[in-house]
């Protein structure tokens, strides 16, 4: 015979159901943070660049340019490109068309510098990619100011190993002093952020003797026909 079930034991069982459901409801939830800890795992508002903090990237030589600087063959900045007269492989074979810079490891320009050129050799890509870089006018503090002057990228393809940036004068003209510019690398329509940046350069634009002896030498390396 089974034996009847009293209301007080219903109800006791039902009270421990309660108790053991809320119990694994406590335990299956994310623990309490505190508002600054709440805070950090909000989205962050996005910026031009992001990023936490100094990150510090390599300023290039741009006198000793010819070794492998950072993920580069080589990287130079000067008056211009060319492709070299000597030619390999043969005549109709897909190659790597390979470009040298023209009057590579200048930094010195005079104010009516039109466009100066950063000429690169990578190696080989294992996927598509792309080259960026955008430029600042260097304030007192040796710092960046305000926003960027001008921006240029250049898409890279897996069988090519050469390229070139190109940094313009601004609408305004170019003011005495010196400037930054700031190298990125990244997937094809990806947004840059600090952790791109890849380098760095600087020059400066003044009326001295040697931005004359640059002009002159740009001058006589011929104009860039791109």
């Amino acid at each position: 015979m089974v034996g009847l079930i009293s209301p007080e034991r219903r109800c006791q069982r039902g009270q421990a159901g309660i108790v053991l459901a809320v119990l694994v409801l406590v335990l299956a939830s994310p623990p309490l943070l505190m508002p600054s800890e709440a805070r950090d795992l909000l989205p962050q508002k996005e910026q031009e660049v992001t990023q936490f903090g100094e990150i510090h990237v390599p300023a290039f030589d741009q006198k000793n340019w010819k070794g492998p600087q950072g993920m580069f063959a080589w990287i130079a900045m000067a008056c211009g490109w060319k492709v070299p007269e000597d030619k390999y492989g043969r005549e109709g074979w897909f190659g790597n068309p390979r470009i040298l810079p023209k009057v590579p490891g200048v930094s010195v320009f005079p104010p009516e510098t039109a466009v100066i050129y950063i000429v690169f050799e990578i190696p080989s890509l294992d996927a598509p990619m792309q080259m960026n870089t955008d430029w600042y006018r260097v304030n007192d503090h040796g710092s960046p100011s305000g926003q960027a002057l001008g921006k240029d990228s250049q898409f890279m393809d897996m069988n090519e190993g050469y390229g070139y940036l190109e940094v313009w004068q601004p609408q305004d003209g170019w003011s005495p002093g010196t400037y930054l510019v700031k190298i990125y690398i990244s997937s094809p329509g990806q947004q840059l952020h600090a952790l791109s940046q890849v380098g760095t350069m600087q020059f400066t634009i003044n009326d001295t003797e040697e931005a004359a002896q640059t002009a002159a030498r740009c001058q006589a390396a011929g104009p860039q026909l791109d």
